[in-house]
């Protein structure tokens, strides 16, 4: 199993898009997915976030939620390439992996074989054996949006 979450709503006037912070409503919607989360009892070991700010951001509220660590993994930026995301993924089932899209839609497709609307703060359930394409099933989602 693994969790897939947008990062919360950020702020979109700033000096570097890996600068940009979390808005009041950005914070607001991590918070109700991590509750969210929580609610759903998952077996979650510990949350991986993109290095950049609002992903860390979003990751932090969740974090509070489960009372779990959270992880930086760099190749989890909205830029990065399917093949490194999934590598920089492969050993981190059983956590929240809290980043961006495009790539995290990207993912998602490839894994599940589903194309599903990623709004921010949003979260994907997925059961699997293995992070690679077709071996991943959807199972839940939410949306605090």
């Amino acid at each position: 199993m693994i969790v897939l979450m947008r990062h919360g709503e950020a702020d979109p006037y700033s000096g570097h898009d890996s600068a940009r912070s979390l808005t009041y409503n950005g914070r607001q919607q991590a918070s109700l997915t991590g509750r969210w989360l929580r609610d759903q009892n998952l077996p979650v070991s510990y949350i991986v976030a993109s290095p950049y700010l609002r992903a860390q951001q979003s990751a932090h509220c969740v974090a509070e939620s489960l009372a779990l660590d959270v992880l930086t993994v760099r190749d989890v930026t909205p830029d990065t390439s399917e093949a490194a995301a999934e590598g920089a993924l492969i050993d981190h089932m059983g956590a929240v992996v809290c980043f961006h899209q495009p790539i995290l839609g990207r993912l998602l497709h490839r894994w599940t074989g589903q194309r599903v609307s990623v709004n921010t703060g949003a979260c994907f359930v997925l059961h699997g054996d293995l992070l690679a394409p077709g071996w991943m099933s959807l199972s839940a989602q939410f949306d605090p949006s």
